[in-house]
């Protein structure tokens, strides 16, 4: 299924491998090594090459009686690892030159555990693919369940336009470590992909990547896009016919409740959520697809009510609405809470917690949400800005204005995020009576954007120009927080009879 992705895979190495494999014969195993790594000069990406060149050096650490794992170098990698590839990405750093690096190690301790991963991970950020392969592969067979090298050797094989494979690996990943966030988006993600995305766009090199046209043929039959109920029956009947060889498979059955889903039969999609469950208790993943199908039944809900109040303009509909909205909030709120203790890690799943906390006004426990992003670069500036605008609620201006401060530090450029940080800390400055400072942030906001919410307005007061009292009203009714009332039944949550 791999191939070399090297123009150098067109070159004939048979000669080469053959003085190489001629010195394994002989136990030679230095000099095969050499043979294997000139290959690998040649094409980095060699498949083959790379599997004989880690394996005889591993049998020339044997015979000579030494550790393959080796030992006490582990810290200076993780520095010299961590330097690597922020250079790589800087393309401040040759990616090959790094390889050689790492090989250079891995030549004296082959099995050298965080080597052969820091090394996969610069061979898949550099698209040596069957390369970075290799590597997790051997990790797999030193520490079977090493998460990381699972997580990047899916990731492999996804990039490398196989995703059943991934999605295995996933799986087995995901037995390991069943609380991984990251892990558990990633399966989300690939089986939307296996039944939403057209195969046919990855190009003529998609069939190539196959061993024979016949494999081809059913992954594009199952990847294939649904986009007809006739398409949605095969797919059905195509994951039946895989559930009746592997009866006991959780995702499988996952998978159909998500394809029944796409068919509108949200009875037949429940039934499959919980017969995942049944067979793995520990699914999480079957859990938020039960979950997000009760959220869909609010949705739903909710469009019927609106339909009927457009019909009769009977205000009981509206009230129905405003209830069915309440209810779909705790739901969300009770939900979310069961998720960030299934997937500790995933602090953007956090940060949709303690928004969904500020929307019930619990503050402090928004608040205790976001702080547990701030150390995630990619959760930082967001955290920090809800954080600002929490702290700005409950009138804590000091911890709020610092919060806003450290977001509008975060803010890679003068962007849409930029503009709402900037306006809330010019807000929030207000609030807290330092009016000269809260003009300077309205004054740089209406440089780059004049017509941005009423911050032309706010500036002219705080600059002491004239407005009109009652444009100013309504603009301050527009910004007005809605209040939800959540003094409301259990049964407000769970009345979707019918849907």
């Amino acid at each position: 299924m791999f191939t070399s992705g090297n123009i150098m895979a067109k070159v004939d190495f048979s000669r080469i491998f053959q003085k190489a494999d001629d010195a394994v014969k002989k136990r030679n195993f230095p000099a095969a090594a050499a043979w294997y790594g000139e290959i690998l000069n040649m094409d980095p990406d060699n498949l083959e090459a790379a599997k004989k060149l880690r394996a005889v050096q591993v049998h020339r650490c044997k015979e000579e009686g030494k550790d393959p794992r080796g030992g006490g170098i582990s810290g200076k990698l993780s520095l010299f690892g961590t330097r690597t590839r922020k250079l790589f990405k800087g393309k401040k750093s040759n990616p090959e030159e790094e390889v050689q690096k790492y090989e250079k190690i891995l030549d004296k301790t082959p099995h050298n555990v965080q080597a052969l991963l820091e090394l996969g991970k610069i061979c898949k950020e550099a698209s040596f693919l069957n390369r970075a392969r290799v590597n997790f592969e051997t990790i797999l067979d030193v520490e079977p369940d090493n998460v990381d090298a699972l997580k990047n050797l899916g990731r492999v094989f996804w990039d490398h336009g196989d995703p059943q494979s991934a999605l295995k690996i996933f799986d087995r990943a995901k037995d390991i470590a069943p609380n991984d966030g990251e892990l558990a988006r990633w399966i989300k993600d690939l089986a939307a992909l296996q039944t939403t995305t057209k195969l046919e766009d990855m190009g003529d090199s998609y069939r190539d990547r196959f061993r024979d046209a016949g494999q081809a043929a059913e992954a594009e039959k199952r990847g294939a896009m649904l986009r007809t109920k006739d398409d949605i029956d095969r797919a059905l009947q195509a994951k039946l016919k895989d559930i009746a060889d592997n009866p006991k498979n959780a995702r499988l059955h996952r998978e159909l409740g998500q394809l029944h889903e796409k068919n509108q039969d949200l009875k037949k999609a429940e039934e499959s959520y919980k017969k995942a469950r049944e067979i793995d208790p520990r699914d999480n993943f079957a859990m938020d697809c039960l979950q997000d199908l009760q959220l869909k039944k609010f949705d739903i809900k909710t469009a019927r009510l609106q339909e009927k109040y457009r019909e009769t303009l009977d205000e009981r509909y509206l009230q129905e609405i405003e209830k069915t909205k309440k209810g779909k909030l705790i739901f969300k709120v009770k939900d979310w809470s069961r998720r960030v203790k299934a997937y500790p890690t995933d602090t953007k799943l956090r940060l949709e917690f303690g928004d969904l906390l500020m929307k019930v006004n619990k503050l402090p426990e928004a608040v205790a949400q976001f702080q547990k992003c701030i150390n995630d670069p990619k959760t930082q500036l967001r955290a920090n800005w809800l954080i600002g605008r929490a702290y700005g609620i409950q009138q804590l201006y000091e911890p709020g204005v610092s919060a806003l401060s450290r977001a509008m530090k975060g803010c890679p450029s003068k962007n849409a995020m930029w503009k709402e940080i900037k306006y809330d800390l010019g807000k929030l400055l207000i609030d807290a009576g330092n009016k000269d400072d809260a003009k300077k942030e309205f004054a740089e906001l209406i440089e780059v954007d004049f017509k941005f919410k009423d911050s032309a307005k706010l500036y002219q007061e705080l600059a002491g120009v004239p407005t009109k009292p009652e444009a100013a009203e309504a603009a301050e009714a527009a910004e007005a927080d809605v209040e939800i009332d959540l003094d409301i039944n259990e049964e407000d949550i769970t009345d979707l009879d019918g849907i």
